[in-house]
């Protein structure tokens, strides 16, 4: 049934600033192609429709990164290092970045971004929604915002859409794929929640006896949970639980299927389930779980954690055969080493297939851009990728690898007066290596290829 429509009169709607690069959305990767656009010398907004900055490791509380390391090297270097050095300054974290997880505390990861983007002079603009692109034919000529203030324009040399469901690209009329290519089915989304009041050494000490062959801890005790019949959750062998403070844990363990992230109703449902699902949980964590017989839930997120929904067609198609192949690129402008981590669209179980300790692939420039819609690029989960692929780039420290390429190839394309998919490549590659970043040229897998 056709839904019905109401027509919206024109209105001439105000300029709010023109600048040469506008990013959309402020997660990991928005945050790293903020600073990397800014820092190759370009005027910087960045638009975030929360109050803070950090996406799924903040709004989310999914506060631990992985895929920095791949047993013997340093992957992902650049940017996404230099905010997890100044996170673990500020005291936000412990962790080394050659460990295969980093958890860094939320509150301290937003003070630290801002501050990082303010002295770089990133203008950043919360809680505002990008509703549709400027066009001019093809072209991508910045955004139309709302908030509080009403409808504004900001004109831009160049966009980069890092909104994670490709909002922008989307608007603007590019070619996308989203979900399972046949049925269209999503990897269902889960709420993370911060835990208080555990007795640490209770904890640990059950976590140590319950360890599996396969290295995940307290599969009895979550076994235990789960017949206890108080806990609906279409999910089996995955507990996770990460220390951020004493006697305090992030909670992962909730699923909620038949869900899309660019259908508002849907998210709304998946808001709510969610959290029935996180209490549910808590309270037989409280019953079965040593240590959290005084615990209580001390935060839950502004928001539910997605995992898919749309991918970009891009110039190139990253493919499950390129991650586990390792596969090599001329174009190279980030590189990976996580596994493929797709989880049932249907029920319970996880699709993982692991690279080998020391492996790594690379990301081509290609994949971040589209193949009809120009000045604009694209970083994060919404990349240019098959889904199986998607299930390795999606993960935090890669959406920050690629936003740190977007937003040096942004500005150098606003330079250079040209479009991202003319820029030449071997110059971005330079900029990139001088930002830091690695991109394996000093690796011995990438001479013996």
């Amino acid at each position: 049934m056709k839904k019905r429509v109401i027509l919206e009169s024109q209105k001439e709607i105000p300029v709010l600033e023109e600048v040469d690069v506008v990013v959309a959305g402020a997660g990991p990767a928005g945050i790293a192609a903020a600073l990397a656009a800014a820092e190759t010398g370009g005027k910087v907004m960045l638009l975030e429709r929360h109050a803070s900055p950090g996406g799924m490791a903040t709004a989310a509380l999914m506060s631990w990164f992985g895929g920095f390391y791949n047993g013997k090297e340093v992957v992902i270097r650049g940017i996404a290092e230099k905010v997890i050095k100044a996170i673990k300054e500020r005291e936000g974290t412990k962790a080394d970045f050659n460990q295969a997880w980093v958890g860094v505390d939320p509150e301290v990861m937003k003070i630290v971004v801002v501050d990082m983007l303010q002295h770089v002079g990133v203008r950043m603009l919360f809680h505002s929604w990008v509703s549709s692109a400027i066009m001019d034919d093809n072209k991508v000529k910045g955004v139309f915002i709302e908030n509080k203030s009403g409808r504004t324009a900001i004109p831009a040399k160049m966009t980069i859409d890092c909104t994670g469901d490709g909002d922008v690209f989307a608007r603007a009329g590019a070619d996308f794929e989203k979900g399972d290519p046949i049925e269209h089915f999503m990897q269902p989304m889960s709420i993370v929640f911060r835990m208080s009041g555990v007795i640490d050494t209770e904890l640990e000490q059950a976590k140590r006896a319950d360890t599996n062959a396969e290295g995940r801890s307290l599969q009895k005790c979550w076994q235990k949970i789960c017949a206890t019949n108080t806990v609906n959750i279409p999910i089996d062998g995955f507990l996770h639980l990460n220390r951020v403070h004493p006697g305090e844990y992030n909670v992962h363990a909730t699923r909620v299927l038949g869900v899309d992230g660019t259908i508002g109703e849907d998210l709304s449902r998946a808001e709510i389930e969610a959290r029935f699902q996180a209490w549910g949980l808590f309270r037989s964590m409280k019953q079965n779980l040593p240590g959290c017989k005084n615990a209580y839930i001390s935060q839950t997120p502004q928001q539910i954690g997605v995992r898919e929904t749309r991918r970009l067609k891009g110039l190139y198609q990253l493919t499950a055969d390129d991650v586990l192949g390792t596969k090599k690129f001329d174009d190279v402008i980030a590189r990976g080493c996580y596994m493929i981590d797709l989880h049932n669209a249907k029920g319970a179980g996880l699709d993982l297939r692991r690279l080998k300790e020391g492996q790594s692939y690379d990301v081509p420039y290609g994949c971040l851009i589209s193949e009809k819609i120009d000045n604009l690029l694209v970083a994060g989960r919404c990349i240019s990728s098959t889904r199986e692929a998607n299930g390795s780039i999606r993960i935090m420290s890669m959406c920050m690898a690629t936003g740190h390429a977007a937003g040096t190839a942004a500005m150098l394309a606003v330079q250079k007066n040209v479009l991202p998919r003319k820029l030449n490549v071997e110059k971005l590659q330079k900029k990139l290596r001088l930002q830091s970043a690695n991109l394996g040229d000093t690796n011995c897998e990438r001479k013996e290829k």
